[in-house]
């Protein structure tokens, strides 16, 4: 039996997630009183699906548009991945936006997610390969020799914890020195 609960975003907590002929499909009911549903063809239709740890939480949830507010309302449980519940039973949390548009974070069991990251693979194209190859190349190949815009970027590590003060000032030291 398979585990899928909406956490939050777009789609209302109580939509379903359905195997209609073998294809995934998500039945999400219409606000207010009604018997209509909204269905979403996950075929073709899942633009980016990523698995939400507590290592990555922040960054994934940013990269989706999420606000900090936003993962503070879904509560821990909904951002453990991993989270043992009822013995051995895995969950997964995940982000998933939909070509359509809509976003949620779902958790569900690990063969779900196979199931939802399969659906990610195959509607995938060519070109959106070669994007994402050149978003890693423009990525790596991100230096910038302005030396404002590089002690920007060293406060935001400090500030954030990445780097130590320490740290900070001996590259903040070498950028003014290489000015």
């Amino acid at each position: 039996m398979s585990h899928f609960k909406i956490m939050g975003g777009d789609l209302p907590k109580t939509t379903a997630l359905i195997t209609v002929f073998g294809a995934l499909q998500l039945s999400a009911p219409r606000p207010g009183f009604t018997l209509r549903t909204d269905t979403y063809d996950l075929k073709n239709n899942i633009a980016l699906i990523e698995q939400i740890t507590e290592d990555n939480k922040n960054k994934v949830l940013s990269k989706a548009g999420w606000s900090t507010l936003g993962a503070i309302a879904l509560g821990p449980v909904g951002l453990l991945a991993g989270l043992l519940m009822g013995g051995r039973t895995k969950y997964i949390c995940m982000a998933v936006k939909l070509k359509s548009g809509e976003e949620f974070i779902a958790e569900c069991d690990i063969k779900t997610y196979q199931k939802f990251h399969s659906a990610f693979l195959e509607s995938r194209t060519p070109r959106d390969n070669e994007v994402d190859e050149e978003k890693e190349i423009a990525a790596k190949n991100n230096t910038t020799s302005d030396p404002t815009a590089l002690l920007k970027q060293l406060k935001e590590l400090k500030d954030s914890g990445v780097i130590t003060e320490e740290e900070y000032k001996e590259k903040a030291r070498k950028v003014l020195c290489d000015i």
